[in-house]
């Protein structure tokens, strides 16, 4: 894969690149960094063109000084999908980078197919437990990758806990994307009791359970994740 970097309002954006035919393009966690579905590449069909973003804040791409809310992020990816040339696409987001799938999807674009793992939008956040969790959260954070920004880090949660950027009920059941949802069933951080909801909710959706998978199964179960997607992205 290569790492490439693209210019958005926001700031310039890195991502891995794997050439392919039809674009599929994966957001990752808060405080995580497009190197965490380098595991999903070798399972994944050839015909996909990979695209792995680092968010704003994140990995590679830039960290300016504004207000993270997952509106911003989703615009700032649209933007770049858009520079890329991309009209026709499928989108994976996993906890954080769910939350930002889907609020892009319901907000902003139309993908072919919406992909939450383990996703975060309609859960309670860290957010609203007072400021000693936010504290231990980041510091917890700060030691998932190199170069994480604890102000980054700080103001994402803080956005994240205002009911404005919430996934609402009435968005779910109205949301027409063709929607697949993977969650481990040992997920300790969002319980999958959420992927569950997020199905009821979602009319044209199927829900995928893994078996003894945490919060990203995209590392320790991507042979059986690449298989869901192969299967269900034509």
């Amino acid at each position: 894969m290569e790492r490439k970097f693209i210019k958005t309002t926001f700031g310039n954006l890195s991502y891995l690149e794997r050439p392919g035919e039809y674009p599929l393009i994966f957001l990752h966690g808060l405080g995580g960094s497009s190197n965490n579905w380098l595991r999903l590449d070798r399972f994944l069909a050839p015909r996909f063109r990979l695209i792995f973003f680092d968010l704003l804040g994140h990995g590679q791409s830039d960290k300016p000084k504004i207000e993270y809310t997952v509106e911003v992020q989703a615009k700032a990816i649209h933007e770049a999908i858009n520079s890329l040339g991309i009209s026709r696409f499928s989108i994976a987001g996993n906890s954080y980078g769910g939350w930002v799938s889907l609020y892009l999807s319901i907000h902003i674009a139309k993908p072919d197919k919406l992909i939450l793992i383990d996703s975060a939008g309609i859960n309670k956040t860290v957010g609203e437990s007072g400021e000693e969790m936010i504290e231990s959260f980041v510091q917890k954070v700060m030691g998932v990758e190199d170069g994480n920004d604890e102000e980054v880090i700080r103001n994402i949660i803080r956005n994240n806990a205002k009911h404005e950027w919430k996934i609402k009920e009435e968005d779910l059941k109205n949301l027409s994307v063709p929607t697949i949802i993977i969650w481990g069933t040992a997920d300790n951080i969002l319980s999958i009791d959420y992927g569950r909801k997020l199905h009821d909710l979602i009319q044209n959706s199927k829900l995928y359970e893994i078996p003894a998978a945490k919060h990203t199964p995209q590392r320790t179960h991507p042979q059986i994740l690449a298989k869901i997607l192969n299967e269900n992205i034509v």
